[in-house]
């Protein structure tokens, strides 16, 4: 199971822990958006779990990949608030404004952002969040090596 640390690269991916392991340490999460202690912003859509310089955000609304994906962008964009001398700890992220699209009576346009992330041009990429929504991802790199070798092993018993 993939762990999340403050990391600008790999999603915060460090490293693959055993699940059991992991499960018994930590909370695991799953289609949660992360930021760690620099303001890196990233969206997991598999399980995984984290270490205390990663802060899961957990919606109290309906998000769809289209919509999550907007309001990682409009996250990504407090980042330069944020380093080693201040880092984000949720005593700051609580107080910090993200401002999004609203509607007439002044709540979060939901539909504009859907709508918005729709029209980019790499946004049939992430049609593929969607369909693989419910897959079982590998937990390990191992895992995830043996997946990608044993089409090749098979082609070269023949």
């Amino acid at each position: 199971m993939p762990l999340v640390t403050a990391s600008s690269e790999n999603n915060g991916v460090v490293d693959f822990v055993e699940s059991d392991v992991a499960g018994k340490q930590k909370k695991i999460f799953e289609h949660k958006i992360t930021i760690d202690m620099f303001f890196n912003v990233f969206y997991h859509s598999y399980k995984y779990f984290s270490d205390d310089n990663v802060h899961t955000l957990i919606p109290k609304f309906d998000a769809n990949i289209y919509i999550t994906f907007f309001i990682v962008c409009c996250l990504k964009r407090n980042q330069y608030k944020y380093d080693y001398g201040r880092q984000a700890r949720l005593n700051r992220i609580a107080v910090d404004n993200v401002k999004l699209p609203t509607d007439s009576h002044g709540n979060p346009d939901w539909q504009f952002m859907e709508n918005y992330i729709k029209s980019l041009s790499y946004s049939k990429s992430l049609e593929f969040f969607e369909i693989c929504e419910d897959t079982e991802l590998p937990n390990s790199f191992d895992q995830l090596l043996e997946k990608a070798v044993q089409p090749f092993q098979q082609d070269c018993e023949k």
